[in-house]
C-alpha cells in the first residue's frame, strides 16, 4: 500500500532489513576520517517468539556490531556506588555496580547485500549472516542527541495498526534535524522531517530544547505539523526510522510527491547511494537508526 499524507500521514512501511546503516550529512566543512573495509559472519539462535524477519534483523545487527568491534575495538565504562544503612543492632552495606560497552566505530555503507542462511532444526530457528561494508572510527568528542519514538504518550518501538507515532527529540546544541522512514517492499524512502508543507531543508532546532515531533499540540506552528498514523496490512511488519542531526546545515536529497499523494519520497537505491556518499564526506552528521514493529492482530 502506498502511504499518503494530507495533514495525516498513514504509513505502511515494511522494512525487512536495512541493507545500509548509513545516513546523510552535509557537503560543508566537516572533518572526514578514513574509511575502512570491514566484514563479519554471525550465527544467531532465535527465540521461539521471533519471526524469520526479526531473527534476520537481529543477526544482521549483531554481525555489524562484531565487524565494528573487531576493527575499532570497544569502549567499556564501569561505575560503582556503595550504600550503608545502620541500625542499633547492625550495619549493612551494599555495592551497586553498573557497566556498559559500545563499539568505537560506525557503519557507513553496506557493500553488496548481506548473505543469509536460514536453518530450521528441531523446531528452532538459526540464522547465519555474512556482511561486508565500509566503516570509520567514531568521534566521541561530539555530544550525542536524544531521539525515541512515542506511542500513546510512552516511549516505544512497538505499535499496533492505527496507533499514532510521535518523536521525542533533544539536541545537545543548536543544529539541524531530518528523518526518513523506509519502505523496503516498494523500495522507497519517505521523508517525514521536515514536514510536507515546508522546504526540502533540515529543520532548525535549539540545543537543549525538548521537542515532540508529529504532535500539533506541542508545536508553535500546528498548521505545519504532519501527524503520523502507523498501519500494517500483515500481522507483523518491520520498519526502520532514520534520524539525523548535524550542528551545521546539510543538503537533503531531491524528493517528489509519491504518485500524486502529498508525501515526499525518492527511490531507495538512490537514497542509499546519496547517504553513503554524503556521510563519507563529513563526520559531523550524527545518525540514529531505530527498528520499529507494527502489529495487526486482525490479519
Amino acid at each position: 500500500m502506498t502511504p499518503s499524507i494530507k495533514r495525516l500521514m498513514r504509513c505502511n512501511l515494511i522494512a525487512k532489513l536495512a541493507t545500509a546503516c548509513a545516513l546523510v550529512l552535509t557537503y560543508g566543512p566537516g572533518h572526514s576520517r578514513e574509511l575502512k573495509s570491514v566484514s563479519a559472519t554471525y550465527t544467531y539462535h532465535a527465540s521461539e517468539q521471533m519471526t524469520v524477519e526479526q531473527a534476520k534483523q537481529t543477526a544482521l545487527d549483531r554481525a555489524i556490531t562484531e565487524a565494528l568491534a573487531a576493527e575499532f575495538g570497544t569502549l567499556v565504562t564501569h561505575t560503582t556506588a556503595t550504600t550503608i544503612t545502620a541500625t542499633e543492632e547492625q550495619q549493612h552495606s551494599s555495592i551497586i555496580a553498573t557497566g556498559q560497552s559500545e563499539v568505537k566505530g560506525e557503519w557507513i555503507e553496506t557493500v553488496g547485500s548481506p548473505k543469509f542462511d536460514i536453518i530450521f532444526a528441531d523446531g528452532l530457528l538459526t540464522v547465519k549472516v555474512e556482511v561486508k561494508g565500509k566503516a570509520r572510527a567514531i568521534d566521541f568528542s561530539q555530544p550525542a542527541f536524544h531521539a525515541i519514538p512515542v506511542c500513546n504518550h510512552i516511549p516505544s518501538t512497538e505499535f499496533h495498526d492505527g496507533d499514532a507515532m510521535e518523536l521525542e527529540f533533544q539536541a545537545p546544541c543548536d543544529g539541524y534535524v531530518a528523518a526518513y522512514l523506509i519502505d523496503a517492499a516498494s523500495e522507497t524512502a519517505y521523508r517525514i522531517l521536515p514536514y510536507t508543507l515546508t522546504a526540502n531543508t533540515p529543520m532548525l532546532v535549539a540545543g537543549g530544547k525538548n521537542y515532540l515531533f508529529f504532535n500539533r499540540r506541542q508545536s508553535d506552528t500546528p498548521a505545519m505539523v504532519d501527524e503520523l498514523e502507523m498501519s500494517a496490512e500483515n500481522q507483523l511488519e518491520l520498519n526502520d526510522l532514520y534520524i539525523l542531526f548535524c550542528p551545521i546545515i546539510f543538503d537533503l536529497p531531491i524528493v517528489s510527491d509519491n504518485e500524486g499523494y502529498n508525501i515526499h519520497a525518492l527511490p531507495l537505491k538512490q537514497f542509499h547511494r546519496w547517504l553513503a556518499t554524503s556521510r563519507s564526506r563529513n563526520s559531523r552528521l550524527q545518525l540514529k537508526t531505530i527498528h520499529i514493529t507494527i502489529k495487526n492482530p486482525q490479519q
